[in-house]
């Protein structure tokens, strides 16, 4: 990750900026979580939150965030964008950790949100959160006075998250039989690259990018999306020796092929950046760092 980025306090590295990005995301997530005194409703909450502040690389609500810098935004309007994006994916581990999905007891090294709350609790905190993002947006859109176009942006990220999104991606990935690259490719455009898209491009529709800049944020979006996923599937595959049946690019493909499709998605993806020349280096460090780390 050689290199800086210049910003108005001097350059700095991505590491630095990443962080930085991160941190602010992380104190808006924390401030915006609900609180209750009723006994089943702290629960609820305590589980929300630690599902919510269990870490994590915080990389949606990071691109969000670059995007509203790279076309010169208000943070203020962006940042309900990045939190409700990082709630949302918040309750899709909590629901994808359940027994009846990919039953998995650990997440991030910790035990996951039903193994500390239990199955009931960890369902309702997954739908609590989903709908906590949305009642954030539109109070946000209310509060910030942000018009159509705020909730135009919202409406979009409800899209990723749904049926025709991330759960339309879960229920293929349950339900078909996955056998080639093109299958594997569409349920993970849905289920991983559907909430890609949300944060790079809820943002440019929140902020009124014109049509030449809000394509080159889609295709940006597209690769980096299937990017992180193929890069995901190759340290799973390293890392634990896991193979999950023909649903993982690895086990379908082969290391070799899947780190050439990793390469040539994350080549794609700074080519797509190439109208926005230095103001864009943030993005372009950001797809080296999922293509080396």
């Amino acid at each position: 990750m050689a290199g800086g980025i210049y910003i108005k306090n001097g350059p700095i590295t991505l590491e630095q900026k990443y962080e930085e990005f991160k941190k602010e995301i992380n104190v808006f997530l924390e401030a915006n979580l609900p609180a209750f005194s009723a006994e089943g409703q702290r629960l609820l909450g305590e589980a929300m939150s630690y599902g919510v502040t269990s870490g994590g690389k915080r990389i949606r609500g990071v691109l969000a965030l670059a995007v509203c810098e790279l076309l010169g935004g208000d943070m203020d309007a962006v940042l309900p964008i990045a939190g409700s994006i990082e709630y949302i994916h918040a309750y899709s581990l909590i629901h994808d950790d359940l027994p009846c999905m990919d039953d998995d007891d650990f997440r991030r090294g910790k035990p996951s949100c039903h193994k500390v709350y239990g199955e009931g609790i960890a369902v309702l905190a997954g739908d609590a959160l989903l709908n906590h993002a949305f009642e954030m947006l539109l109070n946000s859109a209310v509060r910030l006075s942000r018009g159509y176009r705020f909730v135009e942006a919202a409406a979009y990220v409800a899209g990723a998250a749904g049926a025709g999104g991330m759960a339309g991606g879960q229920a293929v990935d349950l339900c078909a039989d996955i056998r080639d690259e093109t299958r594997l490719a569409y349920l993970h455009r849905l289920k991983t690259g559907k909430l890609f898209n949300a944060a790079i491009l809820a943002p440019a529709i929140c902020l009124g990018a014109n049509g030449e800049d809000y394509e080159a944020l889609l295709e940006y979006s597209n690769r980096i999306g299937l990017a992180f996923q193929i890069k995901d599937d190759i340290q799973d595959t390293a890392g634990e020796g896991k193979i999950d049946g023909e649903r993982n690019y690895v086990s379908l493909i082969g290391a070799r092929r899947a780190s050439q499709r990793l390469y040539e998605n994350c080549r794609k993806a700074v080519g797509s950046l190439s109208k926005f020349t230095w103001k864009a280096d943030f993005l372009r460090d950001i797809t080296g760092f999922i293509s080396e780390s």
